[in-house]
């Protein structure tokens, strides 16, 4: 495929299910569109894909249905916006400086599940490092007709069908939800219930 000036390129070409990386030129974009043009070898026998990808922007994304709700939406994300800079991000600059943020990054959920059950921070844990090493010593298979394998499994389609039925519920009521905010009229909520 011609190389295209002032445009983000990766061009790729798949031959016989072998991948040859041609040329990748570096770009700002998050928004690609793929590009795929096919050729037909006769003399090979085999098709020939060549890959690019275009650069976008999100103006060019073209939608049919311009419906009231979401400029609704445009309109309070703004405000939201404006509120926020005017009254909270002063407050948030005012009390913020590097003693605060080291002790958010440190209480930091992610973090603190980490240090807090680890032996260094809490000596007791220690002890079940050892009863880990007791029982790992006392492993053995399962026997194939163990009745706790049927009952796993079972838990897990359980499981599987709770999950789906709760994501398909809060979808519902998300999209309930915004009618009522937003008046979405246009959206079907009756299509996600059961």
């Amino acid at each position: 495929a011609p190389k295209r000036s002032g445009r983000r390129q990766t061009q790729t070409q798949f031959e016989g299910g072998s991948t040859q990386l041609k040329t990748v030129c570096a770009g700002v974009s998050n928004l690609y569109c793929v590009c795929v043009r096919s050729c037909i070898n006769l003399r090979l026998r085999l098709t020939q894909y060549w890959v690019h990808f275009e650069e976008r922007q999100i103006a060019n994304l073209k939608f049919d249905l311009q419906d009231a709700a979401f400029e609704r939406v445009r309109q309070v994300s703004e405000l939201n916006e404006q509120l926020y800079a005017a009254f909270v991000s002063p407050v948030i600059q005012a009390f913020t400086n590097p003693w605060n943020a080291a002790l958010l990054e440190w209480l930091h959920p992610m973090r603190t599940s980490r240090y807090l059950l680890s032996a260094t921070f809490s000596p007791w844990m220690s002890s079940v490092a050892e009863y880990a090493q007791m029982i790992e010593k006392r492993r053995a298979p399962l026997e194939h007709h163990n009745p706790y394998f049927a009952f796993e499994q079972l838990t897990i389609e359980q499981v599987s069908r709770a999950i789906e039925e709760s994501r398909k519920q809060r979808d519902a009521t998300e999209e309930r939800l915004f009618a009522l905010l937003y008046g979405g009229e246009s959206l079907c909520v009756a299509s996600h219930l059961p």
